[in-house]
């Protein structure tokens, strides 16, 4: 508020308010941890933007928080394919997600 970080106890406040006018199971404010982590480490790309995000010190600990699906992980994997190739202009469909090395 103010340009300053809410507390944790502002922060559960207002989570029990919205979860109770929601009418859901009330499931703890620790699962917005792990949202905001993995949100950070879609949107920032890596455990960089987690660890700023979280404050971890630890990159495994941030990893844990922040593990993307399969789905994002093949997406990720896929783009970054479309670059290699097109920076490579090499035509390496025939290998699946395999660039040569060597010619």
């Amino acid at each position: 508020m103010n340009g300053r970080p809410l507390n944790y106890c502002t922060i559960q406040v207002n989570y029990k308010k919205a979860i109770k006018k929601a009418d859901l199971p009330y499931s703890g404010t620790h699962i917005l941890r792990h949202g905001m982590a993995t949100l950070a480490r879609k949107v920032g790309g890596g455990l960089d933007a987690v660890v700023a995000m979280t404050g971890h010190k630890d990159y495994k600990l941030a990893d844990h928080y922040s593990k993307l699906d399969s789905e994002y992980q093949r997406e990720l994997s896929e783009k970054i394919m479309g670059v290699m190739r097109e920076k490579e202009k090499v035509d390496v469909s025939e290998f699946g997600n395999v660039i040569e090395l060597r010619k």
